[in-house]
């Protein structure tokens, strides 16, 4: 990520998908839109977003965060 320090705010990813902060994500969720080009539209849960590349960042950490919880 370069020089610049990580800031990470808890549910940002929540928020940027519109869900509320009692849904959860599934591991195949999220391994769906990592697979989603940048700048591309795509739908979840009948919403239309953009994947920016900052909400491209936070679906990949979300779902390595994901894969760890599993292995241990």
């Amino acid at each position: 990520l370069g020089d610049k320090p990580i800031k990470i705010e808890q549910g940002a990813l929540r928020k940027a998908l519109k869900m509320k902060e009692s849904d959860k994500f599934t591991k195949t969720e999220l391994e769906r839109l990592k697979k989603v080009k940048t700048d591309t539209e795509f739908v979840f849960k009948g919403k239309k977003f953009m994947m920016t590349p900052k909400l491209k960042k936070q679906v990949s950490l979300g779902a390595t965060l994901m894969n760890l919880k599993k292995k241990k």
